[in-house]
């Protein structure tokens, strides 16, 4: 994804990976601050918020729950990634439990602090 973005800002600013120049320079001079990885992220953990806070019988709420049978068991290869693995997994690294996401207030209070550090930790590397 990253390198697809970056492929399309150097077109975007008429140079090729022949110039040379850093991605940080290309990202600067078309005054984009943050990957699009990171505002996908940002808006897929947003909407998994918005979705647990939902009553029980939400049906989106109830298709995020749902246990599909397989038709055979798999035998070879990873283990298949869900969504909500993956959902369970960010929320684990910015340190939401449940109860936090359940106040919306605090939970945007969290997103944000959470994004600002990110940010940070992005701009010194």
């Amino acid at each position: 994804m990253t390198a697809a973005e970056m492929k399309k800002l150097r077109m975007t600013h008429g140079v090729t990976k022949l110039d040379r120049i850093k991605s940080k320079y290309v990202r600067g001079s078309l005054f984009i601050e943050e990957p699009i990885v990171d505002k996908i992220e940002d808006r897929r953990i947003n909407w998994y918020c918005h979705v647990f806070r939902r009553p029980p019988e939400n049906p989106v709420k109830r298709a995020l729950s749902l246990e599909v049978p397989l038709l055979r068991p798999r035998v070879r290869g990873r283990r298949k990634h869900t969504w909500l693995d993956q959902m369970k997994k960010q929320q684990h690294r910015i340190n939401l439990n449940d109860d936090v996401i359940q106040d919306r207030a605090t939970c945007r209070k969290t997103l944000s602090i959470n994004r600002q550090n990110g940010r940070s930790a992005n701009t010194t590397g």
